[in-house]
């Protein structure tokens, strides 16, 4: 949905519902104060983690990340 009521001209992420509650629990669960904070902290992890994953791995977990956004649209 376009931002149609303010002049913030922020680029917008468009998410599934299922996307959006995970990321409302991971911003909860992390303590964090922003949308932004937990952009950069999961910035941060794939950094910093990217390179030690496997092949296997990365298939998992996009598998998981798609099995999480088709939960918004069932």
């Amino acid at each position: 949905m376009a931002r149609t009521t303010s002049k913030d001209s922020r680029p917008r992420v468009e998410a599934s519902a299922g996307i959006k509650a995970r990321f409302v629990d991971l911003k909860s669960s992390l303590k964090l104060k922003t949308d932004a904070d937990v952009i950069a902290y999961l910035i941060a992890l794939h950094d910093e983690k990217i390179s030690s994953v496997t092949l296997p791995q990365d298939a998992a977990f996009r598998k998981k990340a798609n099995d999480i956004n088709d939960q918004g649209v069932m």
